[in-house]
């Protein structure tokens, strides 16, 4: 072979290489909507040409560079692996094959390298976005205990429970959800512990999601029910990593969503939402004294607007004269029917909490005020509303918000039991009630009785449902939940 045919094929080689360079760029280009989405940066390495891939506003502009002076200092490299260790100033790299693997990571704020020559592409996270830090969430706020909460950055909240399970059997598996967001997700347990059908049963559930978009863990909430059409939450809900860590230490899988401060745990039992972030921290004799309470308060706020109807229409002779006599006075002369005026007290307070919650703080309080003292005062003053129905509708919402957990399947049971109070009296109100208990009672929970430990009765969960013992007689996980382990501490 002489020199002339020598370079002939070397220069026939070069070109080979910067075409397919070129075409792999062309490629990735053409997926974009604008060209504004995407920055390319070139280079050489030795007398290869090369290609930065950027979405400008998810990648750090100090990594990027610190890269292109890194390749301007670079003589050359013979594959992906000796450009990684040698040369790019990421510790954290891989290679993808495809242009699709590419483009899903680009829009993830990592940086594509295209190397002519190089079979692969080099994917270096130098992603960047302002977030939230961590700080205690509004609603599991705590006297005593953590303080932390997760943020929307799911790297944060893997985080944040690693440091607190720091085990090698606590098991991430990782999916995207979505065909435009790819939302990551992470499935968690604790391999060993958690029931494996049940995590099976929870990554099939994330692998048929065909959708658009996921936004955020509520939105994702309906693909984990067993009954979607419920008024009944089916999936546990909780922004603090301590809490989070206790369920998976039951046996629980949960599932942690980037962009959502939500993470969710299943299965789920009603009895969960009695207790609170507190109760972990509190002497056992406390914690148990404020958990009859807060059965008690939902007792209330379910029952208490029903009976007050089923007594004024039908039942009247059930209350002592003593009672009945100033209730009758106050209600003499009110234009409304008792249902109705109870019904219309109850959606009164539901409007004043939908406007304080959909407003800003200042404006939202003034609202409440305004709605609870104002116009109550002048309903009543005016004739049109009778006091009884106010309080009852007030105790009954007071204890509503105890249970912050089952607000939103309570209040429309309320309204559901006071109207059939009204109709048919207290046969109304033990008819509902019967079917309320047989409707919880058939529901499962990736196969956990939803009303366990009280139906079935499990006498060794007693200890943590409506009792709270010390952690010394916690030898066992819950016999509610599904494991592969029972013990706990010998």
């Amino acid at each position: 072979m002489n020199i002339g045919t020598f370079f002939t094929q070397y220069k026939c080689v070069s070109e080979e290489k910067e075409k397919s360079h070129d075409k792999r760029v062309d490629e990735i280009k053409e997926n974009f909507a604008t060209s504004e989405v995407l920055v390319e940066r070139e280079f050489l390495i030795g007398e290869k040409k090369g290609t930065l891939l950027i979405h400008p506003e998810l990648t750090d502009s100090v990594a990027i560079r610190q890269m292109m002076v890194a390749f301007a200092k670079c003589e050359g490299a013979e594959n992906e692996k000796e450009l990684i260790e040698k040369t790019i100033p990421i510790t954290e790299c891989s290679v993808v094959e495809t242009i699709n693997e590419a483009i899903e990571m680009i829009m993830m704020g990592d940086v594509a390298i295209i190397i002519g020559g190089f079979r692969g592409i080099i994917i270096a996270n130098a992603k960047t976005w302002q977030q939230r830090g961590v700080g205690e969430p509004p609603v599991e706020t705590v006297l005593s205990g953590p303080r932390e909460g997760f943020t929307e950055d799911i790297r944060t909240n893997l985080t944040l429970i690693m440091r607190k399970l720091k085990t090698p059997k606590l098991a991430v598996e990782r999916f995207k959800v979505g065909k435009m967001s790819n939302s990551n997700m992470a499935v968690v347990y604790l391999k060993g512990v958690a029931n494996d059908k049940v995590a099976k049963q929870v990554k099939e559930k994330l692998e048929k999601i065909n959708t658009d978009g996921v936004l955020d863990a509520s939105c994702f909430e309906p693909f984990l029910d067993e009954r979607p059409y419920s008024i009944f939450k089916q999936v546990g809900k909780s922004e603090k990593p301590d809490i989070v860590v206790s369920k998976l230490l039951e046996g629980r899988v949960a599932v942690v969503m980037d962009g959502s401060p939500v993470v969710l745990t299943v299965p789920y039992l009603f009895v969960e939402d009695f207790s609170s972030p507190q109760d972990h921290y509190e002497r056992p004799a406390y914690a148990t004294f404020i958990r009859f309470i807060r059965f008690f308060a939902m007792f209330l706020a379910l029952f208490v607007p029903a009976f007050y109807v089923s007594i004024q229409v039908f039942n009247y002779d059930v209350v002592p004269l003593r009672l009945l006599v100033p209730l009758m006075n106050a209600t003499r002369g009110t234009p409304l029917p008792v249902m109705v005026e109870v019904v219309l007290v109850i959606l009164f307070f539901e409007m004043i909490r939908e406007c304080m919650l959909r407003t800003p703080v200042a404006i939202g309080f003034a609202l409440g005020l305004v709605g609870v003292i104002v116009m109550s005062e002048t309903a009543v003053n005016a004739g049109i509303l009778s006091v009884p129905p106010i309080l009852v509708v007030a105790l009954s919402s007071l204890g509503l918000f105890m249970v912050p957990g089952h607000v939103n399947s309570m209040s429309i049971l309320r309204v559901l039991f006071t109207i059939g109070a009204g109709i048919l009296g207290i046969y109304g109100l033990i008819l509902m009630s019967v079917f309320l208990v047989h409707y919880l009672v058939s529901i499962e929970s990736y196969g956990s009785p939803y009303l366990a430990p009280f139906a079935p009765f499990i006498a060794k969960d007693q200890k943590d449902a409506l009792l709270k013992e010390p952690y010394t007689h916690f030898k066992e996980r819950p016999y509610s939940i599904k494991q592969d382990n029972k013990i706990r501490q010998k």
